[in-house]
């Protein structure tokens, strides 16, 4: 009785309507479908560049690996999280996006094989195509969403873009590779900056766990946490 009443109102609604509410329906299942192919492929030619050259990796390469690896879980995880809280109808940048980042994921994973330099050099680019992404999605958001309140979630990559910039010209000054050739200070300043990327990695894994929970928080309260509404978040968010 209650489905046929609702497709009775559908039925009763302009055509135009019930096809802006098919195609925004379509938005997190077309969203997540890409992206889960997309991650697919950059997660099986991360396996072929480990298995084609782990017999010659250092230290340095093989701590690289686990990252790039996590780092296709952070990239499924937060278009997961932005698809389901978030509704719009897909267009054509909706597609340039997803497939950009997995391009860039490419690139890191081959920059394995040559050395730190280009390693850090491709996640400078990725964290520029992120603070891109994110700007976009802000955007976006703001034109289409019919809930404001979650805009306060969103969070700018502006210090990542900074740090991996910063790590990747130290590394070409210092001339840091991924070679056991190196000095004990070269090689100790090579570890600790791959140690650094981990670190900024895990805290955007701690983010996104953050962010779905005050997401599911408000599903629940219908509102955000105090540190997501307050005054100063609320103006960046909408200004």
């Amino acid at each position: 009785m209650e489905q046929e009443t609702r497709e009775n109102g559908l039925s009763q609604e302009p055509r135009h309507i019930r096809l802006q509410h098919q195609l925004r329906g379509s938005f997190t299942t077309v969203y997540l479908t890409t992206v889960s192919i997309i991650q697919a492929v950059v997660l099986g030619d991360l396996a072929g560049v480990t298995a084609s050259g782990y017999e010659h990796f250092t230290v340095l390469q093989w701590l690289m690996v686990p990252i790039n690896f996590f780092l296709i879980f952070l990239i499924w995880n937060h278009y997961m999280t932005d698809s389901i809280a978030m509704e719009w109808i897909p267009g054509f940048s909706d597609s340039v996006f997803p497939f950009s980042f997995g391009a860039i994921e490419l690139f890191l994973n081959h920059a394995i094989l040559l050395g730190l330099t280009a390693w850090l050099v491709e996640w400078t680019v990725f964290a520029a195509g992120g603070l891109v992404g994110a700007r976009f999605l802000m955007w976006k958001a703001k034109q289409e969403t019919t809930d404001t309140q979650l805009l306060r979630l969103f969070v700018r990559a502006l210090k990542g873009l900074v740090l991996f910039l910063l790590l990747a010209l130290s590394s070409f000054v210092g001339h840091f590779g991924a070679t056991n050739e190196e000095g004990g200070m070269q090689r100790a300043f090579a570890i600790g900056t791959v140690v650094v990327v981990a670190l900024w990695v895990g805290f955007m894994a701690l983010h996104a766990i953050r962010y779905w929970h005050d997401l599911m928080e408000y599903t629940r309260t219908g509102q955000l946490p105090p540190s997501r509404g307050g005054a100063g978040l609320l103006h960046e968010a909408t200004g």
